[in-house]
């Protein structure tokens, strides 16, 4: 078993802290990941998700960095921009995908089936060409 990165209290509490105000759905209702339902997640607590998503750090700088690679890339970046609300309200777009990872890791299943297929509808609908004409099919592995 791999042993977790203890931080100081004081950066543990700060990072704890921030991830709380970005995960945060605001204009939802809480969903207390702390006090699970007595339901089965998706994955198993013994999973590399859970350990890599209950390490504050790693979820923040792997969460800021796989934003950061998804923008990079043209066709995903155009379909952020023009198909969310990320231009408008980039904090609150956030914010819903964090609470859609959190979800999916650690909600029960009942709750994390339906917000996954509510998502895939989403993408799916989803079409486009980029300027050299190639298509947009987000739910494809090559776009």
């Amino acid at each position: 078993m791999i042993t977790p990165i203890i931080l100081p209290w004081p950066l543990q509490s700060s990072l704890e802290a921030m991830a709380r105000v970005l995960l945060e759905p605001g204009d939802r209702s809480h969903i207390d990941f702390s006090r699970p339902v007595g339901e089965a997640a998706l994955l198993s607590p013994e999973s590399v998700s859970w350990r890599v998503f209950k390490n504050p750090l790693s979820l923040f700088i792997g969460g800021v960095t796989a934003v950061i690679m998804e923008l990079a890339e043209p066709r995903v970046r155009a379909g952020v921009w023009e198909h969310t609300t990320f231009r408008l309200d980039p904090i609150r777009r956030l914010r819903r995908t964090g609470l859609a990872a959190m979800v999916t890791i650690y909600g029960a299943r009942s709750t994390a089936e339906p917000m996954i297929a509510r998502i895939r509808r989403m993408h799916e609908m989803i079409a486009g060409t980029k300027r050299r004409a190639k298509p947009i099919v987000p739910m494809t592995p090559s776009s």
